[in-house]
C-alpha cells in the first residue's frame, strides 16, 4: 500500500463528487432554501400586515370613538335645547291659563256679590214684608 495518494485518481473522483454537489444544490438546496425563505417572508410578511392591520383597527375604532362621543354631545344638545324650548312654552301656556282662570275667578266672584247682593236686597224685602205681616198679625191691624 502506497501512503501517497494518486493525483489523477483523485481528481478523477473529485470531478464525480462535484457534479454531485453541484446537482444537489440546485436540484435540492437552492429550492429549498428559496421555499424556506419565502415561508420566513409570508410569516414575518403576514405578521407585520396583521400588526398594521390591528394599528389600523385602533386608529378606525378611536375615529369612531371620537364621532360616538361627538354626536351623543350634539344629542344632549339639542334635547336640552329642545327641553328648553319646551319648558319656556310650557311656562307661557301656564301663565295664559292661570290669567284665562283668574279672569274668570274675578268675573265668577264680581257675578257672586252681584247676586248676592240682589239676594240681600231680595232678603231684606222679604223680611220687611214678614216684618209687616207678623206685626199686623200680632197688633191685630194693617201696617203700611
Amino acid at each position: 500500500m502506497n501512503i501517497i495518494p494518486n493525483f489523477t485518481l483523485v481528481a478523477l473522483q473529485l470531478i464525480p463528487f462535484l457534479v454531485t454537489i453541484a446537482s444537489l444544490y440546485y436540484i435540492l438546496f437552492k429550492p429549498m432554501m428559496d421555499y424556506l425563505e419565502g415561508r420566513d417572508n409570508a410569516s414575518s410578511g403576514a405578521t407585520d400586515t396583521a400588526k398594521q392591520l390591528e394599528d389600523s383597527i385602533q386608529a378606525k375604532k378611536q375615529e369612531i370613538t371620537e364621532k360616538v362621543q361627538t354626536a351623543l354631545k350634539e344629542a344632549s344638545e339639542k334635547r336640552s335645547a329642545h327641553r328648553q324650548e319646551l319648558v319656556e312654552a310650557y311656562n307661557v301656556f301656564v301663565h295664559d291659563k292661570r290669567k284665562m282662570a283668574e279672569e274668570e275667578i274675578k268675573g265668577a266672584i264680581h257675578d257672586i256679590n252681584i247676586e248676592k247682593a240682589a239676594a240681600r236686597q231680595s232678603v231684606l224685602a222679604n223680611a220687611e214684608s214678614f216684618a209687616n205681616d207678623i206685626a199686623s198679625k200680632i197688633i191685630g191691624r194693617n201696617i203700611a
